[in-house]
């Protein structure tokens, strides 16, 4: 269960300063993103990205953000949650399974098209436009959405004023989800059903002969796609069937603790989000060779070394999806330092010039998983404590006085 640090949920709650409204932006191909803008009106740029890809905006971020100076954008990515593309096939009224399940197929087809990792940065640089114009953003990202943060700094660096990364993935398949990993593969058939059910729904659908466990998300992508080299087409039922058992196995894989019907129950609780979010997600997997962690190493150093900006990392440290070398990486990469191999859950972890900090959590991958939301909380407030400084700093006729606010900054990172 989410829960705010006191002495931070409720400075500036419910006050005028607040904003929250939504609506819809067009971003090109058709695609209009949902959001919602929430925090100070005319306070610090923000934009949150969620993760996925393929999952949409968590309206829980507007209540961790809104009593904060941030001026907080969070949206839902191409073809996510409430997000659309214009002329989308239409809803039927039935509740016959059969047409649903054509409907869940077709949409989830549509808005994969003009859909690409390239729009998604894109994307990110429209939304900044249009609701801050030239001034720089604060990129909130969680899982692959710290990977968008990253990669839309490397592609603006000038438009980036800092990112906060939760859990961040480097744009490729890593920990329990990685299928080339065998070591993985065999221990998670010994001890997650959830990945049983899945691997065995994806064997039965291409055949015993054909299924290579290393190819276990290319097998869901031609499948969903209607790409399978013996050229059968799975049926609407069975694209269902094969996108829900991923998000099943994918549900399980976030938390500390969580039992099969669990994940299960959450997932069935919304079939047509779940269903898309199988077909987006394995469609945009083909454009992490593109930028994955060989593309990372080799860029973050410069967009660091060309900016001003600071990295905030949160990651827990039992993550089983994007394991906690992740955040070692984007670490040293920016820094060009290494963080210590022992870490103290709670305990920030900073590099020489403060620009870089990393704080460990006990804790899995999910923002709700227990202890991560309190840690979101602290970096959201040194964040926010930063941004006001860096003002100072600009503001003052004396940079002395701004540099000041620093070290009472890193204070709030400091465990009680």
């Amino acid at each position: 269960m989410r829960q705010l640090e006191q002495g931070f949920a409720g400075v500036g709650a419910g006050s005028s300063k607040t904003q929250n409204t939504s609506g819809f932006i067009a971003v090109g191909e058709g695609h209009e993103l949902h959001y919602i803008r929430s925090g100070k009106q005319g306070g610090i740029p923000m934009i949150v990205c969620h993760g996925g890809p393929g999952a949409w905006l968590d309206e829980a971020y507007k209540d961790l953000l809104n009593s904060t100076e941030f001026d907080v954008i969070i949206y839902s990515q191409r073809g996510c949650g409430l997000s659309r593309r214009r002329n989308e096939p239409l809803r039927p009224d039935t509740q016959n399974v059969e047409d649903l399940e054509r409907y869940y197929v077709e949409r989830a087809l549509y808005v994969s098209e003009g859909n690409e990792l390239s729009h998604q940065i894109h994307d990110i640089e429209v939304l900044r436009q249009h609701f801050f114009r030239e001034q720089k953003v604060h990129v909130f990202g969680g899982s692959w959405g710290g990977a968008l943060a990253m990669l839309y700094g490397i592609h603006y660096p000038e438009k980036t004023e800092n990112l906060i990364l939760r859990c961040t993935s480097l744009t490729e398949l890593c920990g329990a989800m990685n299928p080339i990993d065998e070591a993985e593969t065999v221990s998670q058939r010994l001890h997650n059903p959830c990945f049983m059910r899945m691997e065995n729904t994806i064997k039965a659908l291409v055949g015993e002969d054909a299924y290579q466990p290393s190819e276990l998300f290319l097998h869901l992508y031609q499948g969903l796609y209607d790409a399978q080299p013996d050229g059968r087409v799975w049926s609407d039922h069975e694209k269902c069937d094969a996108a829900i058992s991923w998000r099943i196995w994918n549900k399980s894989l976030q938390y500390t603790r969580i039992s099969e019907s669990e994940a299960e129950a959450a997932i069935r609780s919304d079939i047509e989000q779940n269903v898309k979010f199988g077909f987006l997600f394995s469609k945009l997997l083909l454009g992490y060779p593109q930028y994955g962690r060989p593309y990372f190493k080799e860029t973050l150093p410069e967009f660091f070394s060309h900016s001003d900006a600071h990295v905030m990392i949160v990651h827990g440290t039992d993550d089983k999806i994007c394991p906690i070398q992740n955040a070692y990486d984007v670490f040293e990469w920016c820094s060009a330092e290494q963080a210590p191999m022992v870490l103290q859950s709670g305990t920030p972890v900073f590099n020489s010039d403060r620009r870089v900090v990393l704080l460990p959590v006990n804790s899995g991958h999910a923002d709700d998983d227990s202890g991560m939301w309190s840690a979101l909380s602290r970096m959201v407030e040194y964040a926010e404590a930063v941004a006001l400084s860096s003002r100072d700093e600009q503001n003052e006729a004396d940079a002395d006085v701004g540099l000041q606010a620093r070290p009472a900054a890193t204070r709030i990172l400091q465990p009680a």
